[in-house]
């Protein structure tokens, strides 16, 4: 049986036609953040992707204060949270803290706020002597005893350190010592106050084509 010439081309220009339109859709139309400029010591952060689920939805994830109280992430939300794990055993978290208690002091209560999460199994009283050791006055004591908040987000390496935005979800994470009061880490938080909606889930902008463009496309 023989297919009109006619109705073969315009088949053709059809499957042309459907081949663009689902080139446009799967390549052209996904908008992805922006990240910040890693440079200097930041060279080591490690953007997480914005598609992962995030450890506030665990109810585990917790830590307690001097006091004993249980605090979670959504005691800071509104906030970027820079949040450190370290230890008095650890030499590189000891060189560093002093850098994470300039950094907070540069920035509005409002708008950030310094997790210091001792995980020492001496609890309050060894932490606490480091910390007065140190002259960090200014750097609330925060402690996980038995280590699970660290084990949750599978820290591996001391010290650690985590970004979360205003929403409570992770940003990025940095494993060893930096100096937190560089210009560079300085810039970072910057980034992450002045773009609250980094995390956000891609969006699919829509695509809208005329008559005259559908009809371009065919001929």
């Amino acid at each position: 049986m023989s297919v009109h010439p006619h109705l073969h081309f315009l088949n053709f220009k059809e499957t042309i036609l459907i081949s663009v339109l689902c080139m446009l859709l799967s390549h052209g139309t996904v908008v992805y953040a922006e990240g910040p400029n890693l440079s200097g010591p930041m060279k080591k952060f490690q953007l997480t992707p914005i598609t992962k689920p995030s450890i506030s939805e665990n109810n585990n994830f917790n830590w307690k204060n001097a006091d004993g109280n249980t605090l979670t992430l959504a005691n800071f939300e509104g906030k970027i949270v820079l949040l450190n794990f370290w230890a008095t055993w650890c030499l590189p978290c000891i060189r560093e803290l002093p850098s994470i208690e300039r950094l907070q002091t540069k920035f509005s209560k409002n708008d950030f706020a310094v997790v210091a999460i001792s995980l020492d199994r001496g609890g309050k009283r060894v932490a606490n002597r480091l910390l007065k050791r140190l002259k960090l006055r200014k750097l609330v004591l925060y402690l996980d005893k038995e280590n699970k908040s660290a084990k949750l987000l599978g820290v591996k390496f001391m010290p650690t350190t985590f970004i979360f935005d205003r929403k409570s979800r992770e940003l990025g994470k940095l494993q060893g010592g930096v100096e937190w009061d560089s210009k560079e880490a300085v810039a970072l938080i910057k980034y992450f106050i002045n773009n609250p909606t980094y995390a956000d889930p891609p969006k699919r902008k829509l695509i809208i084509l005329s008559k005259l463009q559908i009809e371009n496309l065919l001929n």
